[in-house]
């Protein structure tokens, strides 16, 4: 039974849908037109120069949680680093296990603050026992970043692996 509950595992995701959020979110989560547009428009307030801008649209993503992640996720490697620094706070914030690949995806990124903020993330969403050094060299970095994903990818496997079997449990 273990080989079918894998191969139903796999047959779910690859590689690239493990670092998505789509097992994550409910899947009931369905946005109105109404509530995409107005995420949409605080994210594009978030890469704005303009501070007044970034910090409302930075609080109100706050406040929309986590359906706010998916949007995110598409800024988070943004040229201006302090929209980068934003999401990272966003994401902390909101405090939803969906935001962890955003926070691993930044493990390496140019600005040591936005490293040093998203190695705090991963620690919050994956334990205490993560080892990170956002001042390390970046090879460590790049290192530590690949374990973390392996990681990532464990933890969704297994949360995957639940839930095939719930719905076999849920089937007899």
């Amino acid at each position: 039974i273990d080989h079918k509950i894998d191969n139903a595992i796999d047959s779910m995701f690859d590689r690239q849908d493990v670092r998505s959020f789509g097992l994550l979110l409910d899947p009931g989560l369905g946005l109105s037109d109404e509530q995409a547009d107005e995420i949409a428009t605080q994210v594009h307030e978030l890469t704005r120069q303009r501070t007044t801008n970034r910090v409302r649209a930075e609080a109100r993503l706050k406040q929309l949680g986590s359906q706010a992640l998916p949007f995110l996720e598409n800024i988070a490697n943004h040229p201006f680093n302090l929209t980068r620094r934003a999401v990272q706070r966003i994401v902390a914030d909101i405090g939803n296990l969906g935001g962890a690949p955003i926070a691993i995806a930044a493990l390496n990124d140019s600005d040591d603050f936005v490293r040093r903020l998203a190695g705090e993330n991963v620690k919050a969403f994956l334990g205490g026992s993560v080892s990170y050094d956002p001042e390390a060299r970046e090879a460590e970095r790049v290192e530590a970043q690949n374990q973390l994903w392996g990681t990532w990818d464990e933890l969704v496997r297994n949360m995957a692996r639940e839930r095939v079997l719930a719905r076999i449990a849920t089937s007899d």
